[in-house]
């Protein structure tokens, strides 16, 4: 789902995804659906829905490593 580029890969890969897991773990199915899939979540990480311009840059590699040089 992270790096589907449009909407419907992202829809197509969350529908793999419960139907794989829904029965077996309904719990994390669950909190996945509430934490992570809202329309505002999704906005934060998944590809598809990543308006603002981020250069390719999809971790916090970049701002990890200058706080490191920085202490």
């Amino acid at each position: 789902m992270q790096r589907a580029e449009t909407e419907e890969q992202f829809e197509e890969a969350r529908s793999i995804f419960f139907s794989r897991w829904s029965d077996d773990q309904p719990l994390i199915t669950r909190y996945f659906e509430k934490e992570w899939l809202s329309k505002r979540s999704a906005q934060n990480w998944a590809r598809c829905h990543r308006k603002h311009a981020h250069y390719g840059i999809d971790t916090n590699n970049m701002v990890e490593g200058w706080h490191g040089n920085l202490k």
